[in-house]
């Protein structure tokens, strides 16, 4: 599990919050933040903005001014791009001990430091739930490549029933591990693809990773898959930890693209998804 951090101490955290046109959601996480995050923990936030038009840019500006953030602005160039500038940011600007990629519709419902303690060479996937109370996390509880490609097929062929038969596998596995974590609560559980709404990374992870979980190719969806795959190969632990919990509304920056936007950036990521990781 590597070296734990003394339970004392006071650990630092950065939070990379990338936005897109969206200046209503990212007020309850910056709340949910100053309100939840216990006392042994100091915090910085980086707020990302994805460039939409002077307006939105201006407000979400001034939110990061009216709290002391750090602000950055950026040409839209998708999830990878957006969040990875925030990290080399904080790689350059700010000593932390762990940082989180965090999305503006989520919102932070408890967060217990002791699992920062022992994750200390990790990257860690806190219990994640949507508005509907339906778990986020993991998303993939272990490595199949069955279910990989009935839902790579599934995808770029529109064929549901392959989809959902790869997605059933996954479920099956995920139940399974969630039923286990009940049985045996202090156990920590490895899981092979966190849920890209929340993420939280030790410094040493990132190290590993060289400061690029991502891949800049991708604009939209599957970045999950790459850096599973990214922490695979440099034998990073991913543990499911329910000690942290996250509301994830869902309707933050995707409601202002439109449908056929959605299925492109769908389909285009997980050709790229396929041909550059998967298949090597």
């Amino acid at each position: 599990m590597g070296e734990s951090l003394n339970n004392n101490s006071i650990l630092k955290i950065v939070f990379i919050i990338l936005t897109y046109r969206n200046t209503d959601d990212i007020l309850d996480l910056i709340d949910s933040i100053k309100e939840k995050l216990p006392s042994q923990c100091n915090y910085e936030c980086v707020i990302v903005n994805s460039y939409y038009d002077e307006e939105t840019k201006n407000k979400i500006e001034k939110i990061a001014n009216d709290n002391s953030y750090v602000f950055i602005n950026c040409e839209n160039r998708g999830y990878s791009y957006g969040n990875q500038l925030g990290i080399k940011y904080a790689k350059d600007n700010i000593d932390y001990d762990f940082l989180v990629i965090a999305n503006p519709d989520t919102v932070i419902k408890s967060f217990d430091a002791k699992v920062l303690s022992t994750c200390s060479n990790a990257i860690i996937a806190p219990s994640i739930t949507n508005l509907r109370n339906r778990k986020q996390n993991p998303m993939l509880t272990r490595f199949s490549r069955t279910s990989y490609k009935l839902m790579y097929r599934g995808v770029k062929y529109g064929k549901s029933i392959s989809f959902n038969i790869g997605r059933v596998i996954n479920l099956f596995n995920r139940k399974f591990l969630l039923l286990l974590r009940q049985i045996v609560p202090h156990k920590k559980v490895k899981v092979f693809q966190p849920h890209g709404s929340f993420i939280i990374f030790s410094k040493e992870a990132l190290n590993k990773l060289d400061h690029e979980p991502f891949d800049n190719n991708m604009f939209l969806f599957g970045e999950e898959g790459v850096l599973s795959f990214k922490a695979k190969e440099k034998q990073i632990p991913i543990y499911y930890e329910k000690g942290i919990k996250i509301l994830h509304k869902e309707d933050g920056s995707m409601r202002f693209s439109q449908k056929s936007s959605i299925n492109k950036f769908l389909i285009e990521s997980n050709d790229y998804f396929y041909t550059h990781y998967f298949k090597k």
